[in-house]
């Protein structure tokens, strides 16, 4: 420490390098317990680390998972009384948000990604305009910087003593710290501490501002899902990386629940679905319908999963050294089958493609032996460098990948994250830019929300990729809150969801204007935003689409849950999940959310029926009926009434009326309906109200081996129970 302090007159320690820190208005407390205008008092008797971080950034999530190391093992440490009169040496550790994109920026982004990361171990600031980056000349994500106590009155503020950049520091910090409290705990009084602190100035009012609001999880209290980061798509089952559960999910293609595997605690354990763990997981890929690979991405493997056994089984350990090219598997972010043989592997942490290899295979004309893991691709550099040399080429955190066409044409497409790009590996083993990004391969800086042509494009850190054939590519514009289509042979992209604001709304594609069954009509140019029945996203992360390229499934990771585009109807519902349901009682119906309803009905349907109508009967109307309404609400179309008109008897001599409806579009995971009456009579000197609530639930047909037709009416009679119009 003779470094950075000095003994002054009284034989007290000084500072050599103290640092004034000042929280502005510019600046936002996020998560804390004490807010406060600077750091002065702090700085009297604790250890104070800064962690200058990005939450996109894949080297500053590594070291944010350092530092949960870092705070633990203080945390551990024994608390044992120092010589008397002298300080017990604190240890606090800030993590400053400085954003690199300008989705970052905003408020709610960094406390879901605080959430995400479980930074429940550190304090948070969020420093939207880089005053303090700025102030203290940081130059990199992450950097870290250590500061001692300081109890000089005339110099205040935190002594600096080290500055770390970049990741892999956790060692030297723990050794670093725990070397510093004792010194300072046998160097520093109470008595020095107090007078220090006493002739501190008094500051008014805070300056910086704290954030406040509900928790991003608790505003979607009905969700089952926790930041889930990719979905997969395979015949009849849909699998889901429950992120922020730690867990996978996997249900039938009507959100019926078969297996949840892992979870809700991080960990690393293979075996039974109940006991094994995952940290993070996100990229999933099918084998086939009875095994399925996850990028665990908190513990750098890759997981296989046997739905048959019911196990889990660890396929690349963590870590994997691959020596020849001295790099191993790190965060591992998404997965794709190139071959039945060849599974390839997005590696965010090491800006890397790898492949494992089931059996002996050439891949893009190099050999590799059965049961082997290897790289592919890339020079492990951060870069956008494009190259016709697999190994020459540099990619930069790359979070999605797919591959598509035949065996002979296969195409890789990868969402480059950092660089803001879609890029592909030809049949041939040569890395090239498909849209967006900057021809400087070191520019990773050009971002930003257009559509247009290759180079023209702008995207904002995509992190998911699918594609329906060579063709045609899909995308996740995560920090943009949209769905984009590139056209390969034109590179032409286009917006097909979203308006570019985060929200959580079911409706309509951007292009669609047409009304598409569901009572809305596209918005005009002046109204599209809030108001609108734009469908909107919040930093969906990955994305999927089904063999027959009908639906596209998207991780709409915010919000908690999965969404679903029609590309035929241009519309957006929600995969609504749900646990298997126990033997029926004689308890009144409810739904999937709980609600009561007066009477149930089961529906069967094809899953090749794309349309239906209803017609209701309602019987045992009153004589003195006057009249009422009717509401149709589907709740993976859209919360609200989707549609809805009056009760009319056209003959008064029936006891009865009916109701037919306009056409609805159905898919599979459309489990329930609900039909909403309200009926008016007049009967005893008095006019009556009763408002009835009907359940229809959709139960999947076989598909019968002749074709059948898409569209489909049903007839649902119904009949009040006798004491609901009063006898």
């Amino acid at each position: 420490m003779n470094a950075c302090y000095v003994s002054n007159d009284e034989g007290h320690l000084s500072p050599v390098y103290p640092v004034k820190i000042e929280f502005n208005e510019q600046i936002e407390w996020i998560q804390t317990t004490s807010p406060r205008s600077d750091l002065n008092e702090d700085s009297a008797s604790n250890i104070i680390v800064f962690d200058f971080f990005t939450h996109c950034c894949i080297n500053c999530i590594h070291s944010i998972e350092d530092l949960r190391q870092v705070e633990s093992h203080i945390r551990s440490l024994d608390k044992t009384k120092p010589v008397e009169g002298n300080i017990q040496c604190g240890f606090k550790l800030l993590s400053i948000h400085s954003p690199k994109f300008t989705t970052e920026k905003q408020t709610e982004s960094i406390r879901s990604s605080v959430q995400r990361m479980k930074m429940d171990h550190t304090e948070v600031l969020n420093d939207p305009e880089t005053v303090l980056w700025r102030q203290l000349g940081i130059y990199c994500w992450p950097t870290v910087l250590v500061f001692g106590p300081n109890i000089n009155p005339n110099n205040s503020g935190p002594n600096l003593l080290f500055v770390l950049t970049g990741e892999g520091h956790k060692e030297f910090l723990q050794v670093a710290v725990e070397v510093a409290m004792d010194f300072f705990q046998r160097n520093i009084t109470e008595e020095q501490v107090e007078k220090y602190k006493a002739s501190l100035e008094r500051k008014g009012e805070l300056k910086a501002k704290v954030c406040k609001g509900e928790d991003v999880v608790d505003s979607d209290k009905g969700s089952m899902l926790r930041f889930p980061g990719k979905v997969s798509v395979f015949g009849d089952l849909i699998c889901i990386s429950d992120s922020g559960n730690n867990r996978i999910v996997i249900s039938d293609l009507a959100g019926e629940i078969l297996h949840i595997i892992g979870g809700p605690e991080g960990g690393y354990e293979d075996g039974d679905f109940a006991v094994s763990r995952f940290y993070n997981p996100q990229g999933i890929a099918f084998k086939d319908a009875d095994v399925i690979f996850v990028a665990d991405t908190g513990n750098h493997a890759v997981r296989q999963v046997s739905l048959v056994d019911k196990k889990v089984t660890t396929l690349v350990q963590p870590e994997k050294l691959v020596p020849e090219h001295n790099t191993k598997l790190k965060s591992p972010w998404d997965l794709s089958f190139y071959s039945p043989n060849v599974l390839l592997v997005a590696a965010a942490g090491t800006h890397q493609i790898f492949g494992y290899f089931f059996e002996s295979t050439t891949l893009f004309n190099k050999p590799h032996d059965q049961n082997t893991f290897d790289l592919v691709a890339g020079s492990g550099r951060e870069e956008n460098r494009n190259n016709m040399y697999l190994l020459k080429s540099s990619f930069a955190q790359p979070s999605g990948i797919t591959s598509v066409g035949s065996e002979v044409e296969r195409v890789v497409y990868l969402a480059d994250s950092e660089s803001s790009s879609i890029r592909t590996i030809t049949p041939q083993g040569r890395v090239m830019a498909l849209v967006g990004g900057n021809r400087d391969p070191q520019n990773l800086f050009t971002y930003g929300d257009e559509d247009g042509v290759s180079y023209d494009v702008k995207l904002q850190h995509p992190m998911g990729v699918c594609a329906a054939g060579i063709g045609k590519v899909f995308i996740a514009d995560t920090y943009n809150h949209k769905v984009k289509m590139i056209n390969v042979e034109t590179k032409h992209c286009s917006t097909l969801i979203g308006d570019g604001t985060a929200g959580n709304k079911l409706g309509i594609f951007v292009g669609n204007v047409k009304p598409k069954r569901l009572g809305l009509a596209h918005p005009s140019s002046t109204n599209i935003g809030k108001s609108s029945p734009l469908a909107l996203l919040n930093e969906p992360a990955g994305i999927s689409i089904d063999a027959k390229n009908e639906y596209i499934y998207i991780a709409d990771t915010n919000n908690h849950s999965i969404k679903v585009g029609h590309l035929q109807e241009q519309i957006v519902s929600e995969l609504l999940l749900k646990l298997p349901q126990p033997g029926k009682g004689q308890s009144p119906p409810k739904s999937s959310t709980g609600e009561t309803f007066d009477q149930q009905f089961t529906l069967e349907i094809n899953k090749s029926v794309r349309n239906f109508t209803l017609t209701l009967i309602l019987n045992k109307i009153p004589n003195s009926f006057e009249g009422g309404s009717w509401k149709v609400i589907c709740p993976v179309l859209s919360p609200k009434p989707s549609l809805a008109g009056s009760l009319v008897r056209d003959d008064t001599t029936t006891t009865s009326l009916t109701v037919h409806t306009e056409e609805l579009p159905f898919v599979p995971w459309m489990r329930e309906l609900y039909i909403l009456l309200t009926v008016l009579y007049c009967q005893d000197n008095a006019c009556h109200r009763r408002d009835l609530k009907l359940l229809v639930n959709f139960a999947l047909k076989k598909e019968p081996l002749l074709q059948v037709g898409t569209e489909e009416n049903f007839i649902i009679d119904f009949t009040p129970a006798e004491e609901t119009f009063g006898g």
